[in-house]
């Protein structure tokens, strides 16, 4: 099974034994039921792929930022659907996250100019055969470590 497959499974195996426990006395209808799927699968698989997506486009360093922008979207979505009140420290918790999301994802002054792909490998990577590259340079995995 892939890497990404355990925690569900490993979560799936917690929660039964309460699943089991809370089961409910009657079938739910097939229009909760359908929702449950949609939620279950079409919602959840997708979000997925998409994060795989960006993953590959940015690397995981980055992609992993839009998990602190989370709650700053259910705030922006609390205050604007469901008219609640945003208070000082709300609003101040809300430009600190946004703030070090864009901190975050900023290139440093330190990594060089140029294409940059994934946590800070830039341009291509060449294809390596052993510990060196075809073209004979090290890729940024092998370079780093102090065994040539």
């Amino acid at each position: 099974m892939p890497a990404d497959g355990w925690p569900g499974t490993d979560g799936a195996i917690a929660y039964a034994p309460f699943a089991v426990l809370t089961w409910p006395r009657s079938i739910p209808s097939l229009q909760v039921l359908g929702a449950l799927a949609g939620l279950g699968v079409v919602c959840t698989a997708a979000a997925f792929l998409m994060f795989f997506r960006l993953i590959a486009e940015v690397g995981p360093a980055r992609a992993t930022v839009i998990t602190y922008v989370n709650p700053a979207v259910a705030v922006a979505l609390g205050v604007i659907v469901l008219g609640e009140h945003l208070t000082p420290a709300v609003g101040a918790s809300f430009v600190l996250i946004l703030g070090g999301s864009v901190l975050a994802t900023r290139r440093g002054m330190s990594e060089p100019k140029g294409r940059v792909k994934g946590d800070g490998e830039v341009g291509r990577v060449p294809q390596a055969r052993g510990d060196r590259a075809k073209d004979g340079v090290l890729p940024p995995s092998v370079r780093d470590k102090s065994v040539l």
